[in-house]
């Protein structure tokens, strides 16, 4: 989407217009500015205070001047969409001042506003020519030397920024800084009369009226806390499926190597047993320490089904907690949802270390006493 330059002028005709617009550009305190964010407010930069700016707006002004003489010019600087960076930001903007100075008298103030819908500057300038005021010289009574203006300052300002001129000699008509304030107040505005008016409403409601919308809201805020309760249960239940299943394939892979284990056992009893029957006197006969020899056959053999057993065990403790998991109510959930959120735990194994420790910690305290009572 093209990213266009925007440049507006509008002149001050009068000292309270000056007065107005300034305080309202550099924030002053006496000044609430409906448009304006407060939260936002040490967001914008400012030239100077109020104060200071109408001070200097007032020794520039000339003493002696026409009662219908232009005294100030209101510039508006913008582009159609925020910039990237704020470094770039602030170049455009000091270029975009620079540009005025040189071409619009003298520089009164300037204010960055990023409290608003969309950040822009505004400038004020005393339109000064050798000394007189002369605003029709400088930006003329049309709107073609408007546009001469605007063409200019997008070649020696916009451009470089990649921003693009606006169409020239468009038919579309551009609201006011002003205008579109307007616009919006009359829109909050009107957003305001129809909530009074839902609220005028509802204060003509039944008591009967009040008791069903009571348990409609009642219920919705139910039927949301169940969600949310069950949305922890699934991810409960998720996490210990997770477990399981990883836990499932590690037994599976050492079931293989197991496996591999009882028939190294197999075969080294068999070796055993060949070298009993190699004996040309006796075709058979135990060998010289059989206890040494029953105990290796044992070990191979018991070893490798008792780590089989462990691991079962294992896997059924699992499968037993995971039942748990799932027959728990909602209301328990969250009472460990609570509880792990007071803890600090991450999650529920967590919590479980947690409980454990303060367990043999109280029994440590309570065996500490005993011995003491002694």
């Amino acid at each position: 989407m093209a990213n266009y330059a925007i440049f507006r002028a509008a002149k001050l005709k009068t000292h309270a217009d000056a007065t107005n617009v300034l305080k309202e550009q550099m924030r002053a305190d006496d000044y609430e500015s409906k448009r304006a964010d407060p939260s936002l407010s040490e967001r914008n930069t400012m030239s100077a205070t109020y104060e200071d700016a109408i001070k200097k707006f007032d020794e520039l002004l000339p003493k002696k001047r026409r009662k219908n003489a232009v005294i100030g010019l209101n510039f508006v600087v913008s582009a159609s969409q925020e910039f990237e960076d704020s470094e770039t930001e602030k170049k455009f903007y000091e270029d975009a001042r620079k540009f005025i100075g040189e071409n619009f008298g003298e520089v009164v103030a300037w204010a960055i506003h990023r409290d608003e819908t969309a950040t822009h500057m505004q400038v004020v300038s005393i339109p000064l020519v050798d000394g007189k005021l002369n605003a029709r010289k400088l930006i003329g009574g049309d709107k073609h030397r408007m546009e001469q203006i605007q063409t200019a300052f997008y070649e020696e300002v916009g451009k470089k920024y990649g921003l693009e001129r606006g169409q020239e000699k468009s038919q579309a008509t551009h609201k006011t800084v002003e205008e579109k304030h307007r616009a919006e107040e009359a829109e909050i505005q009107k957003k305001r009369e129809q909530a009074e008016a839902e609220l005028q409403k509802a204060k003509k409601m039944s008591a009967d009226a009040f008791i069903k919308a009571a348990e409609l809201i009642s219920a919705k805020y139910q039927m949301a806390e169940e969600k949310n309760a069950l949305d922890k249960r699934k991810e409960a239940l998720e996490s210990l499926e997770t477990k399981l299943n990883d836990k499932e394939l590690e037994i599976n892979e050492k079931g293989r190597k197991v496996t591999g284990w009882v028939n190294h056992a197999k075969e080294n009893s068999l070796e055993i047993l060949h070298e009993v029957e190699k004996s040309e006197e006796n075709r058979f006969y135990f060998p010289a320490k059989p206890f040494e020899f029953f105990q290796k056959v044992k070990a191979c053999v018991t070893g490798a089904w008792a780590l089989v057993k462990g691991l079962t065990d294992e896997n059924e403790n699992l499968k037993t907690r995971l039942k748990s998991w799932r027959s728990l109510s909602p209301s328990k959930l969250e009472e460990i949802a609570g509880k792990m959120k007071a803890h600090g735990c991450e999650n529920y194994e967590q919590l479980e270390e947690y409980e454990n420790n303060q367990k043999r910690e109280a029994k440590k305290q309570k065996d500490k006493e005993q011995v003491r009572g002694r």
